[in-house]
């Protein structure tokens, strides 16, 4: 089975006041594009899988926010221990699906990216939400 994981319930924390993910977590596109040093080509790919992997993303966070609703309800029973795990090893389950189509989406764009770019893409210079090191490779509990 998968291991038991604390997945905090309450994503308010990691928003700020107005509920979207602070500027400063996630940078903003034109940065990204600056500090890349991308071509106007390789601007309109990588918007384009930005684009599609948010169209992804949206039916997947829906699923992962009712799983986690289902858990609370569920640790606010008297379920067992058996439902406790299955109700959290389906939220880590969804989680770990969004973490794949965001490492697949940073695969697409890497392949556009020349050599310099890419490694300023891995370590966090070329960062935009979710890119860089420390981020691409944790699992997701982002909004990103």
């Amino acid at each position: 089975g998968l291991p038991m994981t604390f997945i905090p319930i309450d994503s308010e924390a990691r928003r700020g006041s107005k509920g979207k993910m602070s500027e400063t977590r996630c940078g903003d596109k034109d940065k990204f594009y600056e500090d890349l040093n991308l071509t106007k080509e390789q601007k309109v790919k990588v918007d384009a899988i930005r684009k599609a992997k948010r169209e992804k993303k949206k039916p997947l966070k829906a699923k992962i926010e009712a799983a986690r609703e289902k858990m609370i309800k569920v640790f606010d029973s008297n379920a067992s221990e058996v439902e406790l795990r299955k109700a959290h090893d389906e939220v880590v389950k969804l989680r770990h699906e969004m973490a794949n189509q965001r490492f697949e989406s940073h695969l697409k764009i890497r392949a556009i990216l020349s050599p310099e770019q890419r490694k300023k893409f891995h370590t966090g210079k070329g960062r935009g939400c979710g890119y860089g090191r420390g981020r691409m490779w944790q699992d997701d509990n982002s909004d990103d």
